[in-house]
């Protein structure tokens, strides 16, 4: 068969053929294991979407996510949801991981670390697209020129909430929450580079800092691998390339936003509910033209002084039926102040 032309032939196409199946076969159990695992957490994002929804979504599908809770993306955007979230997982014996860069950083600076021996967490802040803008010229800005982050690549809103310090806010409050921080134990950093995530600081006066590129897929390659670390393709950085770090304080008065985090962490209850409620819809009043940037700030205090004083609102059962009718009450609260303003 081998001294014949065609033997010959027939065994080159059943070694083209293995080769071809193999050179096909491995890149599609590659794809198909990516695909899997980005099915899994993007479900799993979809569910976080859904809490407030819980009849709407299958038994079946809870469990799973409960099961495989290592690719959960929990950033609620509702602190009050940390008590229920936290004990359904407990109820599971599962664990739920940070996906936000910041917090992925804390959780990872506290790998192998006593909580007790923490005396301050530092998360850093870029500033934003206007970070650097005199303050009176703020309320000029355009939707483009707050909607463009000098470091991370991410979608406008976030990216407007960078600007606007209300995601470092939201970060803040979140700190709180999962990792069960005291205030005054967070500090915020305005830290133009982007590179160092946040810092832990511990009793004995040391300081573990997080360092890496702006790229998110770090913080989401951590997490679905967790516990075991793999190559990941970012960036390797040259520090001396790099040369120097830089900080500063922020500034209230450019970023009222943390201070109104502040209060909401003072508050308690279901502040939080309607903290993130208002600021979604100043969020919405900025980007359909009804409000100029810093008045964004404004209508979320003015709906925070609204409810807040209203015991019964803020300081009811912490269930998803009454979150939901916070966000309710504050979003109508905050279209109202919005509307108060345009007339």
């Amino acid at each position: 068969m081998l001294n014949s032309l065609s033997g010959r032939l027939l065994i080159l196409t059943t070694v083209f053929v293995m080769v071809a199946e193999v050179l096909i076969f491995v890149p599609s159990i590659a794809r198909f294991r990516e695909d899997y695992m980005l099915q899994r957490l993007e479900r799993a994002q979809i569910a976080s979407l859904a809490l407030l929804a819980d009849d709407m979504l299958d038994p079946a599908l809870e469990e799973e996510l409960l099961r495989n809770a290592e690719v959960f993306n929990v950033v609620l955007r509702r602190d009050e949801a940390r008590q229920l979230m936290l004990s359904t997982a407990d109820a599971h014996g599962t664990r739920i991981l940070p996906v936000d860069s910041e917090h992925s950083a804390i959780f990872q600076g506290l790998i192998g670390e006593d909580i007790s021996a923490v005396e301050r967490i530092i998360i850093t802040a870029s500033g934003g697209a206007l970070r650097d803008w005199p303050l009176e010229k703020l309320a000029g800005a355009t939707l483009d020129q707050a909607s463009s982050h000098p470091n991370w690549d991410m979608g406008q809103r976030i990216t407007i909430d960078s600007a606007s310090m209300f995601n470092k806010a939201m970060e803040v409050i979140e700190t709180h929450e999962f990792f069960d921080i005291s205030p005054d134990q967070i500090e915020v950093l305005v830290h133009p580079q982007s590179m160092i995530h946040a810092l832990v600081g511990f009793n004995d006066g040391a300081l573990m800092a997080h360092i890496g590129p702006p790229d998110m897929r770090h913080a989401i390659g951590f997490a679905l691998h967790h516990p075991d670390r793999t190559h990941l393709p970012v960036e390797r950085l040259d520090l001396a390339k790099i040369g120097s770090f830089d900080f500063r304080a922020p500034d209230d008065i450019r970023w009222p936003a943390l201070r109104l985090a502040r209060e909401v962490m003072a508050r308690g209850g279901m502040a939080g509910a309607v903290f993130n409620a208002a600021k979604e819809v100043a969020l919405d009043g900025f980007i359909g033209g009804k409000l100029r940037f810093p008045q964004m700030a404004e209508i979320v205090e003015d709906t925070m002084e609204a409810l807040f004083p209203d015991n019964g609102v803020i300081d009811a059962a912490i269930t998803l039926d009454n979150v939901a009718q916070v966000d309710h009450l504050a979003r109508q609260a905050a279209w109202a102040a919005i509307t108060k303003r345009a007339g």
